[in-house]
């Protein structure tokens, strides 16, 4: 049985992430954002170079070349990073007094993939210990108004919030564009967006727990449900599946990760709230790609009604897939789990019986 953590959000540092097809978002989402009001600084992570540092920034590094050199690898790897080092480095200063800040924001090149990045502040424990997730931001200016290119979209499609920074009124068809790929992150204007900061952060599940009625929100199952299937031919999904009440954790966990490291190609983004046999509160679940995230456990509910369901952000695979897997797969995890537990209760009354 896996331990379950606590949300200890509270104590860590948040990171938000932006990406999409603005280059210099950073510089106009920090100008925007009123980070010395909320009681702290900023620290810009930068990838590539920055053409007008963000006078807001109390601090800005520059990373050269992949911020996290793969996506799925031993720790060792993922510790070598420049990411990593990076914000470690900083948190240790900021441990020491020498520096001050509240609150990060990464910014990737235009195009660049934001997978490794999020798997990076999901589950490397060189990193988890001291920040979390705030949540992703996808960013949009006027080179983009006709359409979305390939990186953009996974961009769109994972993101929490959506921010237009263009001159010129959203278009109408990529506001169309955007409703498709990800309907629960409407664009944020950002010329006249008022409070963009509050508008742009508090994503992660952590002020949702705080809030608390904001994990329906978070999971975003309303707004898929609203929205209905995606347009026939559209290879980016997004859908909710709801799961058998009263799992067991171990058949459950068996087959999310195996699903996950199979089609993580295609599996872009999952989060979930699961209802578990013995757990008063719902047992939370996200993951990005091939990683999952630690579970958290929660102390309540909130707005939810107490049943299992997860939200799924997917390339090239749709619902039934997933509803099929459920059916036929789940219940054989969940019976394997079953007797491997039985077992171990046989072997601990008479040693003497293999475990």
């Amino acid at each position: 049985m896996l331990d379950f953590e606590s949300d200890t959000g509270g104590g860590r540092v948040p990171v938000t992430v932006v990406a999409g097809a603005s280059e210099g978002a950073c510089v106009r989402l920090l100008g925007r954002l009123d980070f010395e009001a909320a009681g702290g600084g900023v620290l810009a992570i930068v990838n590539g170079p920055m053409k007008q540092a963000p006078a807001v920034a109390g601090l800005v590094e520059h990373i050269g070349g992949r911020m996290v050199p793969h996506a799925v690898g031993c720790l060792c790897c993922a510790g070598r990073s420049p990411l990593t080092d990076a914000l470690r480095r900083h948190y240790a200063r900021r441990s020491h007094g020498e520096s001050r800040f509240a609150r990060v924001v990464i910014e990737l090149e235009p195009g660049d993939d934001p997978a490794p990045v999020l798997q990076t502040l999901l589950n490397n424990a060189l990193v988890t210990q001291y920040y979390r997730l705030d949540g992703l931001v996808a960013v949009l200016n006027g080179a983009a108004s006709t359409s979305l290119q390939a990186g953009v979209r996974k961009a769109v499609a994972m993101a929490d919030r959506v921010l237009w920074v263009g001159e010129q009124p959203l278009p109408p068809s990529l506001a169309h564009e955007v409703a498709v790929l990800a309907p629960a992150a409407m664009p944020v204007i950002a010329e006249t967006a008022p409070r963009l900061g509050e508008r742009l952060t508090g994503c992660g599940y952590h002020d949702a727990v705080r809030d608390g009625n904001g994990l329906g929100r978070w999971l975003g199952a309303e707004s898929l449900e609203q929205a209905g299937p995606g347009a026939p031919g559209e290879r980016v999904q997004r859908f909710c599946v709801d799961l058998p009440s009263r799992m067991g954790w171990e058949g459950f966990h068996t087959w999310i990760d195996a699903g996950m490291r199979m089609n993580g190609d295609v599996i872009w983004r999952v989060r979930g709230v699961v209802a578990l046999e013995g757990e008063d509160g719902p047992i939370l679940v996200q993951g990005v790609q091939q990683v999952l995230q630690p579970p958290v456990r929660l102390p309540a509910w909130g707005d939810l009604p107490r049943r299992s369901r997860l939200s799924f952000v997917t390339c090239d695979l749709d619902r039934a897939a997933v509803v099929e897997s459920l059916a036929r797969d789940l219940p054989v995890f969940d019976a394997q789990a079953r007797e491997r537990q039985q077992r171990r209760i046989r072997a601990m009354a008479d040693p003497s019986l293999p475990a």
